[in-house]
């Protein structure tokens, strides 16, 4: 295990072109990795509470068919974004391990950490015939050859039989690293051997004192120059064309645990997180310095995962994705010309700037309670939050009044007046006296001078406020409340606005242009044009039955909250777009739009999200695992012509889709019939006691009232002997003949009765 973690220094040395460039780059890293700012992107936790078997993850891999693998510390897991599977068995001498590769025949293997081989075929974890051990070290597979260290040899093995092929005696004391790439096998002991696919085996002399500089060796491969680099020393070695070539770095690079390479850039893994150095730009950030870091990959759908020795694996959509960490959680937020109030738990509120993201608290008291609801006045800058007490913050970062008043939504009307509603009270309130408005003769006149408050006049009493907003095209406030949606206008009329003659409870409501858009405590959509006029929301077909559990509007984009994703809506182009999948460990509040970045507020932190560089999320694949007739494994391309009594099927199949709390159920088809879709967690179609007959069975994918990544799966049931037409004539014509028998054997007997008279 040693030599694993020793191994994974040498992949930093890999991407610089010559020896000086390699020098000075790595000590900028260096210096430059213990100043640079942790900032982490948005990410999802896979950990045990997930079912992955174990937080300790050594390595990851991707197969050709699109799983994904994890070597955890209970052996190893393959994972399709929703279930996991762990390989071990009885006869491993340790389940940890590294090293996972695929051969061309679709095995997976991993090494444990006991040096011992074991391979995943047909569902089913195995092991290389293999007697002893050296420890761990890398093997490499090379074309259809496995390569394998033993004592006193390098065992080359037929990975077609399984058996070796060939034995490279070697009489060197100790190995100390071994390295494939896809046409060379190295083995590092007192020469470095390099072994080829054709049997070839050539030896090469060390440089003198080579020990003394390279203690703990770590080898790699750039272009054709392979690096040999030390994790205890600042030597390095490279070698090209049978020649050796020392360098020294200026520092050494001991604690470095992993590297990977991903777009054009080395990531370094480490106790304290991960070091990214660009090579093309030479910019560095760091991430996760609080994790302790074995690996990061990036998979074919440009997914990235950090495996992590203690916290499982973090999944990452995309690193472009800025992530503020912020506790106390934030909850509400507020958007003004260039900045974003930031109301969070505790009575705390946080100023954002948008141009550096660095955030200031502006306010802290030592309430526990939460800020629910932040309102920002551009005119006077005073900021109106609500806690445990209505407050009014002035742009001195000063309460200069709090009232006992839950309020729980703020809008503005007009220069002068706010409309609010609160629990028992609905009204407005002014800050600046002076100021005139059309709304001052509604206000007088429903003044109360008994009622000390904030300067409000009282529209609603003995009614519930959840959430108020004015349209000014019909100079309108709307009150959702208790008792349904309020009307009121300038005039001091108000009346129930009803849907269908029924009363209308709303729990938000906000305004896009000429319309008030509202979502009910059924959670479904409503909109009320300038004439009171209420209809349901017209939403896409594959969201429409959707449950909303909150919804902005921002600018002229609809957010839609539902449990497990984010959709954006556009007024103008009517189409929706998912932008965001929410997981089980992370709640999501609150978000603004500015510059066409997306600001979330999430139990977790604010996750900053780049709207022109949303894409379509991946599509999801189905794979077809195995089919079992009558209960026995067979191969895919085996299922054509079945016997009659083969007449139980069982298809096997997993749905590939890695972004988390994803699901996807499929449906299935046979021959001419309806599509039936099965539960998304049932990963198994049973079709029991099938009559004879050709067979065109369907599966697909249900992604958005559409069948997506169709697979098919054709066969024939024979008939039994008794019903082939061969069988069925031979059998009539001896039933013919035997009557005829029977007719000719009665017409003699009568016959000869006939003659005896």
């Amino acid at each position: 295990m040693v030599n694993w973690f020793i191994q994974l220094q040498g992949e930093f040395l890999t991407f610089v072109e010559n020896q000086n460039q390699l020098r000075n780059l790595f000590f900028i890293f260096l210096l430059l990795s213990y100043i640079c700012v942790s900032q982490n992107p948005y990410h999802f936790t896979i950990d045990k509470t997930s079912g992955l078997p174990s937080n300790s993850v050594y390595d990851i891999f991707q197969d050709s068919k699109g799983f994904m693998w994890f070597a955890t510390g209970k052996g190893l897991t393959k994972y399709d974004g929703n279930y996991f599977k762990t390989f071990t068995a009885d006869f491993q001498t340790s389940k940890s391990g590294s090293c996972i590769a695929e051969d061309d025949f679709g095995r997976i293997w991993y090494a444990n950490f006991d040096g011992f081989l074991y391979y995943v075929e047909k569902g089913i974890i195995k092991a290389l015939p293999q007697k002893t051990s050296l420890g761990y070290y890398r093997f490499g597979i090379i074309k259809n050859e496995l390569f394998l260290i033993q004592p006193n040899a390098v065992f080359v093995y037929d990975l077609k039989t399984l058996t070796i092929k060939y034995k490279h005696k070697i009489s060197d004391k100790q190995i100390s690293f071994c390295y494939a790439t896809s046409e060379k096998f190295y083995a590092l002991g007192d020469f470095l051997y390099e072994f080829g696919s054709e049997n070839v085996i050539i030896k090469h002399d060390l440089p003198n004192n080579f020990y003394k500089n390279i203690v703990t060796p770590i080898m790699n491969k750039l272009g054709r120059k392979l690096i040999i680099n030390s994790k205890s020393s600042a030597v390095f070695y490279s070698f090209e064309n049978g020649l050796f070539s020392k360098s020294k770095l200026t520092n050494s690079a001991d604690f470095i645990q992993n590297t990977a390479i991903i777009d054009n850039a080395i990531w370094v893994c480490t106790p304290n997180g991960i070091y990214k150095k660009d090579l093309v730009s030479n910019q560095h950030k760091s991430y996760f310095s609080y994790q302790n870091i074995s690996y990061a990959f990036k998979d074919k759908n440009s997914n990235y995962w950090v495996s992590t020795l203690n916290k499982g694996v973090l999944f990452i959509k995309d690193f472009s994705n800025n992530f503020i960490d912020l506790q106390p959680k934030p909850i509400s937020l507020v958007l003004t010309k260039n900045e974003i109030y930031i109301g969070s738990e505790k009575d705390l509120i946080y100023k954002l700037n948008i141009d550096n993201l660095k955030t200031e608290i502006i306010h802290q008291s030592k309430s526990n309670h939460a800020i629910s609801q932040i309102f920002v006045d551009t005119i006077s800058n005073n900021i109106f939050f609500n806690s445990f007490k209505f407050n009014i913050l002035n742009k001195y970062n000063k309460i200069i009044n709090n009232y006992s008043i839950a309020i729980k939504d703020i809008k503005k009307v007009d220069e002068k007046y706010f409309s609010f509603a609160a629990s028992g009270l609905l009204g407005i309130f002014y800050v600046d006296e002076n100021l005139k408005s059309s709304w001052d003769f509604i206000f007088e006149k429903n003044k109360n001078e008994a009622f000390s408050g904030f300067n409000q006049s009282l529209l609603l009493t003995n009614t519930n406020g959840k959430s108020t907003e004015y349209n000014p095209t019909n100079n309108t406030i709307y009150y959702a409340t208790n008792n349904g949606l309020i009307a009121i206008t300038n005039d001091g009329k108000s009346k129930e606005i009803k849907h269908q003659n029924q009363t209308v409870f709303l729990i938000k409501i906000q305004k896009y242009k000429d319309k008030i858009i509202g979502l009910s405590t059924s959670e479904k959509l409503y909109s009320i044009n300038s004439n009171n006029e209420i209809s349901e929301f017209n939403l896409p077909d594959f969201i429409a039955k959707e449950k909303f559990s909150r919804f902005f509007i921002r600018n002229q984009f609809c957010y839609l909250f539902t449990e497990k994703s984010i959709y954006e809506f556009d007024f103008e182009s009517q189409k929706t777009q998912k932008i965001l999948s929410i997981s089980n460990d992370i709640e999501v509040t609150d978000v603004v739009l500015k510059n066409n970045q997306l600001f979330f507020a999430t139990s977790k932190g604010i996750v900053i999200k780049n709207r022109n560089e949303i894409d379509n999320f991946p599509k999801p694949s189905l794979i077809i695992n195995e089919i079992q007739i009558n209960g026995k494994r067979i191969e895919l391309n085996q299922v054509t012509a079945l016997n009659p009594d083969q007449n139980d099927v069982e298809i096997n199949f997993s749905t590939l889709a890695f972004v988390p709390n994803e699901s996807y159920p499929v449906s299935y088809k046979i021959n001419n019939s309806d599509w039936k879709t099965l539960d998304f967690s049932d990963k198994n179609l049973k079709l029991s006691s099938l009559s004879p007959g050709k067979y065109n069975i369907q599966l697909a994918i249900n992604d958005n009232n559409s069948k997506i990544d169709l697979q098919t799966i054709q066969f024939t049931i024979k008939k039994p002997f008794w019903l082939h037409p061969f069988f069925i004539i031979g059998f009539v014509a001896i039933f013919m003949g035997f009557i005829y028998w029977i007719y000719n054997l009665q017409i003699r007997k009568i016959e000869k009765r006939n003659l005896l008279q």
